[in-house]
């Protein structure tokens, strides 16, 4: 399932067994539990939305 920004914050998540499995490792591989990683990505994709381009 590709990475879907929106899911995220329409509260609809679904993580397949294989994602979750990925995502605890690298989150424990930073010292932060399954949550807290989950919200670091979901704060830095909403972060990286507001960047506003000027061209």
């Amino acid at each position: 399932m590709p990475y879907n920004p929106n899911l995220y914050r329409s509260k609809n998540i679904y993580l397949p067994n294989e994602l979750c499995d990925k995502a605890e490792q690298r989150a424990s591989d930073q010292y932060m539990n399954f949550s807290t990683y989950v919200r670091h990505l979901i704060v830095r994709d909403i972060e990286s939305t507001k960047k506003v381009h000027i061209i």
